[in-house]
């Protein structure tokens, strides 16, 4: 992909945030610039040659740039496109990552210029630790990368996304409503946590747990060590398909507890032999 002729800005230079800069360093971009308010990581940034030169201002990096990508948490970005909005280029495209769509397409559509154009994103992607000190364009590779665009959106403009997202790794993005992408992510990404969470939380041994475990339980509660804030917001917002997801997972573990009390085997086996092939499915 010819990236020759655009200036690009990362808002965020966090793990997601830089993973795209150091991914999109590599597509050689005329130039390359990022907003962050921590000045000692833009520093990093620059002398690794992952960005262009890191003091400018942001009104100039705004003003100048073909492409905006939105790194930041939810509420975070809302309130960046809003305050900087006089700023950006006229013609200019924004994108974001953030795991939540309903909520920021709608806020962000009622207050953006016409001559500008959001693209709601979400990459799959990801790891344990946070920040540019952990960034890697290799968590893109073969990763899943949803779309939510809008009425809003000109078809050269999601073909134009859409080349980016697979020209730094991911698979052919999926386009699907704001609305279904949230009750999706609801039951793939927000009930996964909380059980994770439960799961931790109600260990009812006083014995050390780390010399208890295994690879599985592991496994199963991995992401309960991801940020907490941001988890806190990103439930919050989507608290109507969460609850629904949760009281869904309540009733197939209760009908788990009875077979289980009611020495069911025939109940039992059906459940994990179902739950087998429809993870195998996954692969």
């Amino acid at each position: 992909m010819d990236l020759s002729g655009f200036n690009i800005t990362i808002v965020g230079l966090g793990l997601i945030g830089g993973s795209f800069a150091k991914a999109l360093r590599k597509l050689n971009p005329k130039h390359l610039w990022a907003i962050d308010k921590d000045l000692a990581t833009l520093k990093k940034a620059e002398e690794a040659k992952v960005i262009d030169f890191s003091g400018l201002e942001t009104t100039y990096m705004l003003s100048e740039s073909n492409l905006i990508i939105m790194a930041l948490y939810p509420e975070d970005t809302i309130k960046f496109i809003e305050k900087n909005m006089a700023h950006f280029r006229s013609g200019s495209i924004i994108t974001d990552i953030c795991g939540l769509k309903a909520n920021i397409i709608t806020r962000i559509n009622e207050i953006l210029r016409s001559d500008l154009e959001f693209v709601g994103g979400h990459p799959m992607a990801g790891k344990e630790l946070a920040g540019f000190a952990n960034a890697d364009e290799s968590i893109f590779e073969n990763a899943n990368y949803l779309l939510t665009p809008t009425n809003y959106n000109k078809k050269e403009t999601l073909e134009f996304i859409e080349n980016l997202i697979v020209a730094i790794g991911c698979k052919k993005p999926i386009l699907i409503s704001a609305e279904e992408h949230d009750r999706i992510i609801a039951y793939t990404s927000h009930l996964p946590h909380l059980i994770a969470v439960s799961l931790i939380n109600c260990s009812t041994t006083e014995k050390n747990l780390k010399s208890l475990v295994g690879g599985s339980f592991k496994d199963a509660t991995r992401v309960a060590a991801l940020n907490s804030t941001l988890w806190l917001e990103l439930i919050k917002t989507n608290k109507e398909n969460v609850i629904d997801i949760i009281d869904c997972f309540i009733a197939d573990l209760l009908d788990l507890k009875v077979a289980i009390m009611n020495d069911d085997d025939k109940k039992l086996l059906q459940a994990f032999k179902s739950a087998s092939n429809r993870r195998k499915e996954l692969e």
